[in-house]
């Protein structure tokens, strides 16, 4: 019996970051309707910031997105990626790749920063608990 229950708590140690992350992620970026409703619309600069794009790019992205295949072949991919994979010389490809590398090192050191965090929860709340390879 308590194998099985380790193999349980395992699978959730090793999903819960991420799913979490899924599953909250959108939604807390949107807020409620409530909120949304008393909120001004941010800005092209507002939205193009966190990008690292300017308010044209931005809009240059937005276009790209309206029409055309772009909007069904790359619905889920950040503007950058999109504006790269659009670009009109190599110069402009590398300056977005360049922007798109750093947003994903950005990314990936939260990333790892809170899975470092939540491994030391983990073995706090559960000192007793077996490596995963152990637990199979």
């Amino acid at each position: 019996m308590h194998q099985h229950f380790w193999r349980g708590v395992v699978a959730v140690w090793l999903v819960s970051p991420l799913a979490f992350s899924e599953v909250t992620g959108d939604a807390m970026l949107r807020g409620s309707g409530a909120d949304q409703s008393e909120q001004s619309k941010p800005t092209l600069a507002e939205e193009a910031k966190p990008w690292g794009l300017s308010s044209q790019e931005y809009q240059q992205y937005l276009n790209e997105m309206a029409e055309g295949p772009n909007r069904l072949w790359w619905k889920d991919i950040d503007p950058p990626q999109v504006l790269g994979m659009n670009a009109k010389t190599e110069e402009e490809r590398l300056k977005y790749a360049k922007i798109d590398v750093e947003l994903d090192q950005e990314k990936a050191a939260k990333e790892i920063a809170f899975q470092e965090a939540y491994t030391a929860a983990f073995r706090e709340l559960y000192p007793n608990a077996k490596p995963i390879r152990e637990a199979l």
